[in-house]
């Protein structure tokens, strides 16, 4: 189960093709069940986390939101009206760090998940 808090997310694709690594960070509020979040690309992201007994993690499901003429890590293009993309993932209580795979555009992206601490009240 995560802590409310504030997370830094680093996300990183190796391209076996180029051989060429492609990476970003992202930063994150969770409070009561909700995620929102924007990384280094203009991109935002808002959701829900939900703690799974079955699976013994975090579940995260969110809307990511990429600007007009951006890209995803991926490579992909959005064009001038910009995308939304449905993700979902599952993380372990970082300790202090958890790592997840999102499929992303039918590639896989290496996510890593770090505390920073607690939001303000």
């Amino acid at each position: 189960m995560l802590d409310e808090g504030l997370y830094s997310l680093d996300y990183k694709l190796a391209d076996a093709e180029t051989g060429r690594d492609f990476q970003g960070e992202a930063l994150v509020a969770y409070r009561k069940g909700r995620i929102l979040g924007s990384d280094c690309r203009g991109s935002v992201f808002d959701g829900s986390c939900a703690y799974d007994p079955v699976v013994r993690s975090s579940v995260v499901k969110a809307r990511l939101q990429l600007p007009p003429d951006g890209e995803l890590v991926t490579g992909h293009r959005t064009g001038p009206s910009g995308v939304v993309i449905e993700v979902a993932c599952a993380f372990e209580r970082p300790g202090p760090f958890s790592t997840s795979i999102l499929e992303l555009t039918g590639q896989r992206v290496a996510l890593k998940l770090s505390y920073l601490g607690p939001l303000p009240p």
